[in-house]
């Protein structure tokens, strides 16, 4: 049926919502993705340990609070390489395995043990105490 109606909807007017704040700070998020950048690119010169080290995470908050100030995943990718469409070479570049899993944000989809469960305790007793 040509020039027919084909669907009908119901219009309702914009409830206004709960507002949104955002605890980010845009000073302290740069910061940390550039230091999470450079812990990873020179992880080899700074611990033997940590020689094959390509990828992390790191995650900033407010212990008073819970608030989440940074946050940063390595590698990233560039959103702008999705403005009008993202080209066959870059994609196969993001996907390619010696690009780590840029797609893949390692601040909330990723377990990572801490570094140290002593050096956990130890902060907590200090806190507890008020020695720091």
């Amino acid at each position: 049926m040509t020039g027919g109606t084909v669907n009908e909807y119901t219009e309702k007017e914009a409830v206004s919502g709960s507002n949104v704040v955002l605890t980010i700070d845009a000073n302290l998020q740069n910061i940390t993705e550039k230091a999470l950048e450079d812990t990873i690119k020179n992880a080899s010169e700074i611990s033997k340990d940590a020689k094959d080290a390509n990828a992390g995470a790191i995650v900033v908050m407010n212990v008073n609070t819970g608030e989440i100030l940074a946050m940063a995943s390595y590698p990233y990718y560039a959103p702008s390489d999705w403005i009008g469409g993202i080209d066959q070479k870059t994609w196969d570049r993001y996907n390619a395995e010696e690009s780590n899993s840029p797609f893949l944000n390692r601040a909330i989809a990723s377990a990572y043990a801490p570094g140290s469960t002593f050096k956990m305790v130890t902060a907590i007793a200090a806190l507890q105490t008020r020695k720091c």
